[in-house]
C-alpha cells in the first residue's frame, strides 16, 4: 500500500492551529493482517509511519477518520485507533495506527475495476479530525469532495495507493 491518501489526512490533521504546520518528509505504509491464516481480501489495520519536521509546538492527533466513496456510496473508512503526538520543534517518525473497514459490495468491485484502469473519476473523500496544540483544541471536517479536487498534484500517487488498497 502506498502513502499519498494518508498524507492528505495527516496534512489536514497536523495543519490545524499550528503557527506553521509540520512538513512531511517521508511516509511508509504497513498493512497489518490479523490471524495466522486469514482469507480476508483487505488488511484489518494499517500503520502509517510518517517522518515529519515540526517547526512549531507539539501537536496531538486526538481523532481522525477518512471515508472513501465511489459512485455516490461509501466503500471504505480509515479510523485513527489511538491518540498520536507529533513532537515540537524537530524531526521525528510518528506511527499512525488506522483501522481499515472496506464494504464488500458491488460498488467496491466497480471501484477496483476503475482503479485497475487508472480511473479515479467518481472517487470521493471526506474526513474529520480532532487536534490539540498547546491549549487549543480544534475539530475540522471536510464534506465529500472529488478526489481530483483534493489531491491536486499528488493525484497519480493517490491513484496508486487506492489501487493497492483495493487490489485483488
Amino acid at each position: 500500500m502506498r502513502r499519498w491518501l494518508l498524507i492528505l489526512l495527516l496534512t489536514s490533521l497536523v495543519g490545524c492551529g499550528a503557527a506553521e504546520p509540520p512538513h512531511i518528509l517521508s511516509v511508509e505504509v504497513e498493512p497489518v493482517w490479523e490471524g495466522v491464516a486469514t482469507v480476508e481480501e483487505y488488511p484489518e489495520r494499517v500503520v502509517v509511519k510518517v517522518t515529519v519536521e515540526n517547526p512549531s509546538a507539539a501537536v496531538k492527533l486526538l481523532q481522525g477518520r477518512m471515508r472513501i466513496g465511489y459512485g455516490g456510496r461509501w466503500v471504505a473508512m480509515l479510523t485513527l485507533t489511538e491518540k498520536v503526538k507529533i513532537p515540537a520543534r524537530g524531526s521525528a517518525t510518528v506511527e499512525l495506527p488506522f483501522r481499515l473497514n472496506v464494504q464488500r459490495t458491488a460498488q467496491t468491485l466497480h471501484l477496483r475495476s476503475a482503479l485497475k484502469q487508472g480511473n479515479t473519476e467518481g472517487v470521493e473523500v471526506a474526513w474529520q479530525v480532532a487536534v490539540r496544540s498547546r491549549m487549543m483544541y480544534f475539530e475540522q471536517e471536510q464534506q465529500a469532495i472529488a478526489l481530483e479536487q483534493l489531491a491536486g498534484k499528488n493525484l497519480e500517487q493517490i491513484k496508486s495507493l487506492l489501487a493497492d488498497i483495493f487490489e485483488e
